[in-house]
Order: C-alpha cells, then sequence, then structure tokens
C-alpha cells in the first residue's frame, strides 16, 4: 500500500477506522472531499501534527490533491491566505 491511497475500491479506510483510532488520530470522514477518508493526529499541546488522507487506487482525486499540497508546499505565503478567503482558488474542472 502506497502513502497517500488505500488498496480497496471505497478506499476501505472505514474497515481501519478503530485502529485508525488507537493510534490516537481522530477520524473526519470525507470532510468534503468527495471520496476522501480524513483523519488528523494532534500532539499533547492539541496541535496538529499529521493528516492522513486516503483515497482508493486510481482515483483521480488523488493526483488533484497532491497537485494543491505541492503548490502549498512551493508557495507558502499563500497557506494562509487561501485559508482567509483573501486568495481565491479555481473551481476544478470537470
Amino acid at each position: 500500500m502506497g502513502p497517500y491511497a488505500c488498496r480497496q475500491q471505497s478506499c476501505g479506510a472505514e474497515a481501519r477506522q478503530r485502529a485508525i483510532e488507537a493510534l490516537a488520530y481522530e477520524w473526519w470522514r470525507e470532510l468534503g472531499l468527495s471520496g476522501r477518508r480524513y483523519c488528523s493526529k494532534a500532539n499533547e499541546a492539541g496541535r496538529g501534527i499529521i493528516q492522513l488522507h486516503c483515497y482508493a487506487d486510481g482515483s483521480p482525486e488523488t493526483a488533484r490533491h497532491l497537485a494543491f499540497r505541492h503548490y502549498l508546499r512551493e508557495n507558502p505565503k499563500n497557506c494562509g491566505r487561501i485559508r482567509s478567503g483573501e486568495v481565491s482558488l479555481p473551481e476544478p474542472a470537470p
């Protein structure tokens, strides 16, 4: 299994939910992105330290999500601007 995608068609993360939660991740389901399963983990102070995004193998959403991540890493000043709504993102192509 790769670091960014689950192997089962429906992502299969639901079958692993209890095991993921046992590792102190919070389970968020899709959280606004269809087909994704999202989990996060915080440190003792409550600050988010890990984000886990699961998609089914072959999902076109995986490449789109990774492209956005790469964009944010290359343009860190835009992270806060996007979060605040100062910069709007284009709608994804159909």
